[in-house]
This record gives C-alpha cells, structure tokens and sequence, in this order.
C-alpha cells in the first residue's frame, strides 16, 4: 500500500533514516508509524531500524504502508553502531530522525561515518530523562544532535529553564488518526461504573493508584469497576495490591490488548494517574474514543484537559483529590460527560489530527534541513 504525496513543493531531499530503539505496543512507537506514514506522503523515500525486532507497529509498517523494517543484528553496543553506520551510508540518508532518545545517540555516533543532520526526539518528563539516561548518553544527544524535538511544551520549556542545550529545540505534536463521531457511553445508574487506565504497567504509569480510588469510591457506597489493560514489569505487583487493598473483586486486569478503542468503549471514563508524561497517547486515544478523562496534572495533559472544561485534573499521585475528582464526574455523569467529550475532541483534532501531521513534519524537516546546510 503506498500513499500519494501531500504537496506537490517537494522537500529538497529525498531519503530519510527513522531510528527507533523498539517497535513493540507503547506510544513512542506508535509514532515512528505516523511518521514513516506522512514521510511516504511528503514522497520521501525512508529506511525504518529498530534496535528489537518482531513488534507490533514493526508489522503495521510492513503491511499497512508496504514497507520492510530492518533491524540491527544482535552484539555489543560498539558493533551494531557500526552495522548502523553502514548501513546509513548504504541507503545515502539524507536526514536521520531517532524516535527514542537512546537511539540518538548511536546516530550522532554514525554522524562520524557519514555527514547527515541528526534530530533527537525526546518524548518523556524532564526528571525521567534524568533518571533513565547517563550524563555521556545526555551529552551525545544533546551535543552531537542537530535538533531535539519533543511532542510536549512542558518538556521544552523545562529544558530551556534548567539545563543549558546549544542546539535547536522544537515542537512536534503527537499524531492521531481520527475516524468519525466517536459512540458516547451510556451509564445508567445503579449499574456498575466502569474507570479504565491503559497503559504499561510500570512505577511512572501509576496504575496502582487507580486501586485506590476504586477502594474509596466502593467505600462510599458507589458500584464501580476498575479496569486495567496492560503488561509491564509491575503487573504482578499491582495484582498483588488489589488483593491487599481488597478490591480484586472490583478491578478486572486485562492484560495487553491489541484493540484499545473495542476495550475504551466498555468504559465509562478514562483513569490516567501517570506521574510523568510528556503528550501521552493513551490520553489521545480515550478522547478519540468518547469517553471522559480524569488524569494527573502532568506533561502537556493540560493542553488537551482543562479541569472543569474538558476533563477533570488531579496532583499527581493525590489519591483523595483524585478521588473526589471521580467522584465529582459520577454524580454529575449525565451533564458532565457530553460537555468534556466535546470540548477535548475539539482540541484534540485541532492540535492533533493526523491530517495536519505530514504538513508539520515538512515543516519541521526543512527548517532543520535548511539550518543544517546554511540557507536561509
């Protein structure tokens, strides 16, 4: 399957190198998929490499848009570098966009074999990148890079107040395909109230906390169910907490699920206590689905929910503020719901629509093009 160009004023290359660490389920790999997809539409020729082969989104890519992804051989770090730098050199790349920030810094590595601008995506919290990266692999990505780019504001704009980067930093936001009116859910009362979170169940997601909300709210006499979809190294220990909390009876863990809007549409609201974000897809995706959304006040959520207005907001892991906040949306479901579905799907095709996603990347492409080779 192939895809007609955008615009006819072609970008001024022509081959584009995508990097990706994984192409496993999770967000950052739904993106890599976007991206190859709106590149065949700026009628760009790209190569796709992942560091882990057989994901999800490595078969959508191969079926969807006809293209083969290849992946780097197994072996030390110092080896496969080198199988990417040639590999770089064989296809002529003309621009490299690394997805994960890790992969960056092979790419400004192979810069060394060929002479190629090099964007570094960035796609998670500050204080995480902080904590899951060393201070070298920091340093080859910010100081061997090209341009970082991040799909969140708040990202950036922590970037430019706490750490000195000498390279361009720029915006691109997530994209989503959004296919018609979304089906509204129907909750009548007396019946169970179904909250679902969605996601990889790790420390940083925080779906534990949906246990606890869920324990307060059947405290209180309402019929709720919670609703977890996910895998992750922390799923047994969440598992476990439901029993210690004595809510197993109430919560259902669905494990990975490979239709998220069949799953998203058995729900009522959306339950996203995540402690650091950047623009989170999961979030995306409920909005696109029509349900309401009750997230932490983390990343650029607030861009898309503004309390009161398109959603509900909480502190981050405040379980009491989270709760009345659930709490505040059951009661008021039938007057609440329509008014923040609307409102967040009207931001979220404003901001977010993969329909203006390839003229974005074009955009994007040739500054950082023009930039690196000195026209202005």
């Amino acid at each position: 399957m192939s895809f007609q160009t955008a615009n006819p004023n072609r970008l001024p290359f022509r081959r584009l190198l995508i990097v990706t660490g994984s192409l496993h389920g999770g967000g950052s790999e739904k993106q890599v998929y976007y991206i190859a997809k709106a590149a065949q539409m700026l009628g760009l020729r790209s190569a796709v490499v992942t560091l882990q082969e057989n994901g999800i989104w490595q078969r959508r890519i191969e079926e969807d848009l006809g293209q083969r992804v290849r992946v780097l051989p197994q072996g030390p770090r110092w080896w496969r570098l080198i199988q990417l730098a040639r590999l770089a050199r064989s296809f002529r790349a003309e621009m490299v966009h690394t997805v994960h920030f890790y992969a960056g810094a092979y790419m400004t590595m192979a810069k060394l074999f060929r002479r190629m601008p090099v964007i570094v995506s960035l796609r998670t919290s500050h204080e995480l990148l902080h904590r899951r990266t060393r201070w070298f692999e920091r340093a080859l990505n910010f100081y061997g890079a090209d341009a970082v780019v991040s799909n969140s504001w708040a990202v950036i704009h922590a970037l430019r107040k706490r750490t000195f980067i000498p390279i361009p930093l720029y915006y691109l936001p997530n994209a989503i395909a959004i296919s018609g009116p979304p089906v509204q859910p129907v909750w009548r009362r007396g019946e169970p109230f179904r909250l679902i979170f969605i996601g990889n169940i790790s420390h940083g997601k925080n779906a534990s906390l949906l246990l606890k909300v869920v324990r307060e709210l059947h405290r209180e006499g309402y019929p709720i169910r919670g609703m977890i979809a996910g895998k992750g190294q922390m799923l047994g220990a969440v598992i476990d907490e439901a029993e210690r909390l004595g809510v197993s009876d109430f919560v259902e863990f669905h494990g990975h699920v490979s239709d998220v809007y069949s799953l998203l549409r058995q729900a009522h609201a959306f339950f996203f206590p995540s402690l650091n974000e950047g623009m989170p897809n999961a979030v995306m995706e409920a909005v696109a689905a029509g349900i309401p959304v009750v997230s932490s006040r983390v990343g650029d959520v607030p861009r898309l929910i503004e309390d009161g207005k398109s959603g509900l907001l909480f502190e981050r892991n405040n379980v009491m503020e989270a709760f009345e906040k659930t709490r505040w949306l059951i009661d008021r479901y039938d007057a609440l719901m329509p008014v923040f579905t609307r409102e967040a799907l009207s931001r979220l095709k404003a901001h977010h629509a993969f329909e203006q996603f390839p003229h974005r990347l074009k955009a994007l492409y040739l500054r950082i093009y023009n930039r690196y080779h000195g026209i202005r």
